[in-house]
């Protein structure tokens, strides 16, 4: 046979479900627009000093997709405002 059973590791990476963020920080409301497939604009009150921002744009995520915040993590873009999440 050549299907892979549930157990196996290929079904773990599909799994995790990246996508892009552009960031807004200082905005006057917390906001997730999607702009393409995996790609998301997100409008967050929080500034972006102290790593402030990027813990809102994770909450924001998490709540769109109804996950607990502990399962978004920032893989790239920590300091720029196009980040790439992981979604677990």
């Amino acid at each position: 046979m050549t299907k892979s059973s549930p157990t196996s590791s290929s079904s773990k990476s599909s799994e995790a479900k990246r996508i892009t963020v552009h960031a807004h920080p200082g905005s006057s409301k917390e906001v997730i627009t999607e702009r393409a497939p995996n790609t998301f604009d997100v409008w967050v009150r929080a500034s972006a000093v102290d790593n402030k921002a990027n813990n809102a744009i994770v909450r924001v995520v998490a709540t769109h997709f109804a996950v607990a915040p502990s399962r978004v993590s920032l893989l790239r873009g920590a300091n720029t405002k196009t980040k790439i999440l992981a979604i677990s």
